[in-house]
């Protein structure tokens, strides 16, 4: 399993949005997305609901 992205993951569930995780990663919100799915297609499983609230 991949440290960065479950950084990433972390960071997410702390955060309000993808956008506010990237900024504070360092990341493009892209970057964020792409470490999520990764992590989900290694565990077989989603992780977030997506969508707005």
């Amino acid at each position: 399993m991949d440290v960065q992205r479950l950084e990433t993951f972390v960071t997410v569930a702390r955060s309000n949005t993808l956008a506010e995780a990237a900024d504070r990663l360092g990341y493009a919100r892209s970057t964020v997305t792409s470490h999520l799915q990764g992590l989900e297609r290694a565990l077989g499983a989603s992780l977030l609901e997506r969508g707005r609230p």
